[in-house]
């Protein structure tokens, strides 16, 4: 058990170790929200193979994410609490209930693009800063699951990036006559 951890002294230490019991609270909290919602919007994404791969991969990050922060956790002898973090609910509410119900799938692909390309980007800067806050604190094996797990969401928004300027190159094909028209134009 880190003594940064468990500390019960008011101390600049035990301040840096709540904020970070938090921080780490908070991301496991939103990883669980994150699967949920993308669970329950695939199947409007079934029109796309290449969406639906995404949002696999996605789920599979958040979920492995989960993983490579339970062991470094239970060493520390951290107990994460299981309530619920209103502030990630409403960031992945957010970015899900907004989607279009009539719109048609290249709309449909571009608005889930953009949203997913927003919630990989706040994940990653939500790890990186617990990782930050990790080492400071010693907690070194943790420091290392959440930099391991802030790159694997970096990678899913650079996929998610690639995929939306694709779908937008589409969209202008179409709208255009059969060509695109470069982005910024």
């Amino acid at each position: 058990m880190s003594p940064a951890l468990h500390s019960s002294f008011s101390s600049p230490a035990r301040v840096l170790s709540e904020v970070l019991f938090h921080e780490v609270t908070s991301l496991l909290i939103m990883s669980h929200l994150i699967t949920r919602s993308l669970l329950a919007v695939r199947p409007e994404c079934a029109f796309s193979r290449e969406l639906t791969g995404t949002l696999d991969r996605i789920m599979r990050v958040s979920s492995e994410g989960e993983t490579y922060l339970y062991r470094p956790l239970i060493d520390a002898g951290a107990v994460m609490p299981a309530a619920a973090d209103a502030s990630a609910l409403a960031l992945v509410t957010s970015l899900f209930t907004r989607l279009p119900t009539t719109s048609t799938p290249r709309v449909l692909a571009t608005e889930l693009s953009v949203n997913l390309r927003l919630l990989a980007q706040h994940v990653e800067l939500k790890a990186r800063r617990a990782a930050e806050e990790a080492e400071r604190l010693g907690e070194h094996a943790l420091g290392h699951a959440l930099q391991a797990w802030a790159t694997e969401w970096r990678a899913c928004g650079q996929i998610v990036h690639t995929a939306t300027a694709r779908t937008r190159s589409e969209a202008q094909a179409a709208e255009f006559g059969g060509f695109a028209v470069p982005l910024g134009a």
